[in-house]
């Protein structure tokens, strides 16, 4: 049996090499509130309760990477753009 381990490169402040994930959450919260989603919405959409994803997104809750590629799935964006990240092409 082989264990894949997957590296997600994520946007460092330039200062001390922290990550911001504030900026992320806040990013979230704001592509929620334009498509018109409550935290009920998201919730229903994740399996998650309401209060469950709200600690999500205020950041009382740590987001794996697994959550933050279904938020990106429900808020029709790619996780590069919430994490504003540069996708190149090889």
């Amino acid at each position: 049996m082989y264990i894949i381990f997957f590296l997600l490169p994520l946007p460092y402040k330039k200062n001390n090499d922290v990550m911001d994930v504030k900026k992320i959450l806040d990013k979230i919260a704001k592509k929620r509130k334009k498509k018109g989603y409550s935290y009920e919405n998201m919730a229903e959409d994740l399996g998650l309760t309401p209060s469950g994803y709200r600690k999500i997104e205020k950041g009382e809750t740590k987001l794996s990477v697994e959550r933050l590629f279904q938020i990106a799935a429900v808020l029709d964006i790619s996780v590069t753009k919430l994490l504003n990240i540069e996708e190149t092409s090889h």
